[in-house]
């Protein structure tokens, strides 16, 4: 995307200094509509509404915070049903998640009515697999279980007792209570050490259901493959570990090769 034409920069500048409203059309002057990279004078908007189709520069990297609030007119314009017009992403909206998460039953065991998730962390940072139990908790999941190193199990279970917190020293450790999830998480709080390395590969070897996989995406580069059934999460604005590539303005462009490589899902939060 080239740079924005000097006299075009002085409006936007004005557009931004001049604390009003701003209701973008398609596409906030400055932003890249495809990858969400802005440039250095760029259109903050209030609103933005989009024409035709979504477009996916709004949705990721520098987007959000520059488009505000999105709507979208198709102006009856239908897209061919062929490959090449097929979309790039999907949005999920949050009527979506409702309807795939009903609220449980009052009278529902958490045994036998709800899945069961597992995570893991390094020693010393139980802050991001506490998070991401008490996430499981809030979607439903009646039985978690977090994976931690030994150091964090006093942290985790004095903030939050409901989370089944397994100490663990070897990978093996972990084979019942994989064999028990629905769904694992692994990744967060992982960190970078030796510790990490080796819980990982056991975590990976042994996944067989579906799966998401936050920091422990590093990991992948060191031993690739493939499943279907994992959802990768990559962090808006981070190099995504296992394309081995250098570090990019934008996840939006590491994630396309990411999900070709893998074969996998791609979560991006926006």
């Amino acid at each position: 995307m080239s740079a924005v034409r000097p006299d075009a920069a002085e409006v936007i500048r004005a557009i931004n200094a001049a604390q009003r409203p701003v209701f973008a059309l398609d596409v906030p002057s400055g932003l890249d509509s495809d990858k969400g990279i802005a440039l250095p004078e760029a259109v903050r908007a209030t609103g933005t509404v989009c024409f035709v189709a979504l477009k996916t520069g709004l949705f990721v990297g520098d987007g959000p915070d520059f488009t505000g609030s999105v709507f979208f007119d198709d102006l009856e314009v239908s897209a061919p049903a062929i490959r090449e017009f097929e979309p790039r992403l999907e949005r999920i909206a949050e009527t979506e998640v409702a309807r795939a998460l009903p609220a449980r039953a009052r009278a529902a065991k958490k045994a036998i009515s709800a899945t069961s998730s597992s995570s893991a962390s390094g020693a010393g940072m139980p802050g991001a697999t506490r998070l991401c139990g008490e996430a499981c908790l809030r979607v439903g999941a009646g039985l978690v279980t977090v994976a931690v190193a030994p150091d964090n199990v006093a942290a985790i279970a004095a903030g939050r007792p409901e989370l089944i917190c397994l100490p663990f020293a070897r990978a093996t450790d972990l084979d019942d209570a994989i064999e028990r999830a629905d769904v694992i998480a692994i990744g967060p709080g992982l960190g970078r050490t030796q510790w990490r390395r080796m819980r990982s590969t056991g975590f990976l070897r042994a996944i067989r259901r579906s799966s998401s996989i936050a920091d422990a995406l590093n990991l992948l580069s060191l031993a690739p493959r493939q499943r279907d059934n994992w959802i990768l999460t990559p962090l808006l604005g981070r190099r995504v570990g296992c394309s081995r590539a250098p570090p990019e303005p934008s996840k939006q462009t590491g994630w396309p090769r990411l999900t070709h490589s893998f074969c996998v899902m791609a979560a991006l939060s926006s």
